[in-house]
């Protein structure tokens, strides 16, 4: 495969906006690179679109809105020969492009913001990371290895959203960070793939510990009915204690005002409860009742081992999301680069270099294999940067072509 030894002039980690000049050379670089390609496969590229063309697609597509008139006259009657530039420039760094983002990833990741579903806390976090450019693979390790509240951590409203069908979530990550289509291994072997649904049950299990619930309820609840009442017994006290003297203890303690009132707290908690989620060291996941293959039995728990690229098996249980979340976010997953790399082409271009964006495996070869390597290079070197990303694209002369 090509080394494409233009990205050396990127800095790895470079917060700032690229360079103009960067940015340019890298979409000219892409420009080239599909032109040969094309060229291969007897495919004449399209003439440069007209101006009228450029700036409604160059508004549409960055910001999701057509230009103002005063807009429109501007740049219609100027005579700048490097207009298209500054346009996308202006474009690229405007609010625009980020709500019209924002609404991409809302889509993508299924977001809800009502309060059944993990509260406005993950809307406001999406919109917030997208305001400040937070890197995409820290985004997603965000949510993927979020616990606790989402008043206080809501990143975890990425689990919220699926409360209590795991295993569908399960399918989902797997689908929308890394473009395999899993879910039918859920019940079964998967008949159009490799995978079986041992592999699904033990990619699962990262997240067998997972519980839909607020850690500090019921301290929180002692603690309101204890206020005033010094005597009331701790949580560990009450451990401690025999059954007899718990049940005696809690019984002095909790006359029938007292157990009306408690009943109420406990009712905002359970409440409370459903914008939150912990793990659970101790519990883990199971075969289904049903299964009938012989790797293993119903009702057995079952191991934690990731289902391609590096091996991850038999992970202790407290690091078993945080492994989870970095596995699919690696930069050496080999496919969690190059299914973004190709959903931003099709959110630019309208159509993937790998045809089928969420299917990988199935999914005929990427059309242009050495664009689609050097997608992914310029992913992984701008630092999963996707605004600088995108406003590499929107610079090629790719962008600037008709359409057939």
């Amino acid at each position: 495969m090509k080394i494409f030894p233009l990205f050396l002039l990127i800095p790895a980690l470079q917060a700032a906006p690229l360079s103009l000049e960067v940015v340019k050379n890298t979409a000219r670089e892409i420009d080239e690179t599909l032109l040969l390609e094309q060229k291969k496969q007897n495919v004449t590229a399209n003439p440069i679109a007209d101006d009228s063309t450029f700036l409604r697609r160059s508004y549409l597509n960055i910001t999701g809105r057509l230009p103002s008139t005063e807009e429109a006259k501007s740049f219609l009657e100027s005579a700048d020969s490097d207009k298209r530039t500054a346009l996308i420039e202006t474009l690229s760094s405007g609010n625009g492009k980020n709500s019209r983002l924002f609404n991409f990833w809302a889509d993508l990741l299924r977001l809800k913001s009502t309060a059944e579903s993990s509260g406005l806390g993950w809307h406001v976090w999406l919109r917030e990371s997208v305001d400040q450019n937070m890197p995409y693979d820290k985004m997603v390790n965000s949510m993927l290895s979020a616990d606790g509240h989402a008043a206080e951590n809501p990143a975890a409203g990425y689990y919220l959203r699926d409360r209590g069908m795991l295993l569908d979530n399960v399918s989902n990550t797997v689908e929308v960070f890394l473009g395999h289509q899993i879910g039918c291994a859920q019940c079964h072997d998967h008949p159009f793939d490799t995978f079986s649904q041992m592999d699904y049950y033990q990619l699962a299990a990262f997240l067998g510990g997972t519980e839909y619930k607020f850690d500090g309820a019921q301290d929180k609840v002692r603690e309101v009915m204890s206020a005033g009442k010094p005597n009331m017994p701790s949580r560990m006290e009450l451990a401690k204690m025999s059954p007899k003297e718990r049940k005696k203890a809690l019984k002095d303690r909790l006359n029938g005002e007292n157990k009306q009132e408690a009943r109420k707290i406990g009712q905002v908690f359970r409440y409370h409860n459903r914008n939150a989620l912990s793990t659970n060291t101790s519990k883990e996941l199971k075969l289904p009742a049903d299964y009938k293959y012989e790797d293993g039995e119903p009702g057995e728990a079952i191991p934690t081992r990731t289902i391609f690229g590096e091996k991850f098996k038999n992970v202790p249980p407290e690091d078993r999301k945080q492994v989870f979340a970095d596995w699919v976010t690696s930069r050496d997953n080999p496919f969690f680069t190059k299914v973004i790399a190709n959903r931003m082409w099709d959110y630019v271009f309208g159509a993937g270099i790998v045809p089928e964006l969420d299917n990988w495996s199935n999914s005929p070869d990427p059309l242009y294999p050495e664009t689609m390597a050097l997608l992914e290079n310029a992913m992984k070197v701008t630092d999963y940067n996707i605004a600088q990303f995108l406003r590499i694209l929107y610079h090629t002369s790719l962008f600037q072509r008709e359409v057939a």
